[in-house]
């Protein structure tokens, strides 16, 4: 099986990333290549790239990891770039995105958003703790209060 490896500059979140090869292997590969994580023993003993094909299979491995098993022996971790293995396929899906607020039909017709800000203030006057709970909600406008 013939593999590439390339140096990518590109964020692992793109696509079409930018690709400068490096050098081609020729190897035997003895387990499923389709994982997400996987690892191959190369004989060498630099790793100077970052990004591997696998040209057969068509599938892309980002390398995250590697580890001298020898002086001549490199095992190199991959993890699988789902982004460019499946390229075809995400260009061919559709979908539509809507920015704005949620609503939740269960409360209101109002739109509402969540907000990961949560502030905990202790009561100047302790209460018991009974398993009854109280929730507050604050604003800065009253007129959104419904």
């Amino acid at each position: 099986m013939i593999i590439k490896a390339y140096k990518s500059i590109s964020d692992p979140r793109v696509m079409n990333k930018v690709l400068t090869f490096i050098r081609q292997y020729d190897i035997i590969y003895k387990e499923n290549l389709d994982s997400i994580d996987t690892s191959i023993l190369l004989k060498t003993s630099t790793i100077d790239f970052n990004y591997i094909e696998f040209v057969n299979a068509k599938r892309y491995y980002f390398v995250t990891n590697t580890e001298i098993e020898s002086k001549d022996r490199t095992r190199v971790y991959l993890h699988c770039d789902v982004l460019s293995t499946h390229k075809e396929y995400i260009k061919q899906c559709h979908g539509l995105v809507v920015k704005g607020g949620s609503i939740n039909p269960y409360f209101s017709p109002y739109d509402t958003e969540s907000r990961k800000d949560i502030y905990r203030y202790e009561f100047e006057n302790k209460f018991n703790i009974d398993g009854q709970y109280i929730l507050a909600t604050i604003t800065t406008n009253i007129d959104e209060v419904v």
